[in-house]
């Protein structure tokens, strides 16, 4: 994996786009993280805002997260309504990579790691939504590869499904590790 790849693994998409945003002006860097990761115009930190603005407005008092977007759970834990975040973590990581993840988890709010083969209790439409963060533009939209097997699974949620869309544009070429696919197949709101 490179770089790029394992922060989008242990920190999220978010936090990945927050740290390459400090290197904006490096044409280099921004090129070669290009390849794993759509960098977007936006600005980062007001996109950030948003999603967490977009999720309160929800009501819910838990989320699922199919990346351990810790930019976006570390906004959340000031917000009193949100009472625990469940992060699915995709089989096959190495047992390095999983402690890095535990090891990133913020404090504030209770964060739950659950392997993407399991079903989380008490975990209703009423109380709790599936989110996962990718890059779309109306129909479209390109997920991480394990996003779209955990989706695969969990679609059948009665709750909302919600894809994060983490930049306004996509570009036609597809990063290694996305793929692909139309919104409404997986989510069922898009924010």
């Amino acid at each position: 994996m490179t770089n790029i790849e394992n922060n989008v693994t242990e920190t999220g998409i978010m936090e990945t786009l927050c740290v390459l945003n400090n290197h904006k002006q490096d044409y280099e860097i921004i090129a070669n993280a290009s390849l794993y990761l759509p960098i977007p115009e936006d600005d980062i930190h007001a996109k950030l805002d948003e999603i967490v603005d977009n999720l309160c407005r929800l009501k819910k008092e838990k989320f699922l997260f199919l990346t351990p977007e810790i930019a976006i759970i570390e906004k959340l834990c000031d917000k009193k309504d949100v009472k625990e975040i469940l992060v699915c973590l995709p089989s096959g990581y190495n047992e390095e990579t999983y402690e890095r993840i535990f090891n990133n988890k913020p404090t504030g709010i209770k964060v739950t790691f659950i392997n993407e083969n399991e079903v989380p209790l008490n975990f209703t439409g009423n109380n709790a939504a599936i989110v996962g963060f990718g890059f779309c533009d109306n129909e479209r939209a390109i997920i991480l590869n394990y996003n779209y097997r955990m989706m695969e699974r969990y679609k059948s949620f009665y709750g909302y499904r919600i894809l994060v869309s983490c930049g306004k544009d996509m570009s036609n070429t597809r990063p290694i590790g996305w793929t692909p696919i139309n919104i409404y197949t997986f989510f069922n709101e898009k924010i």
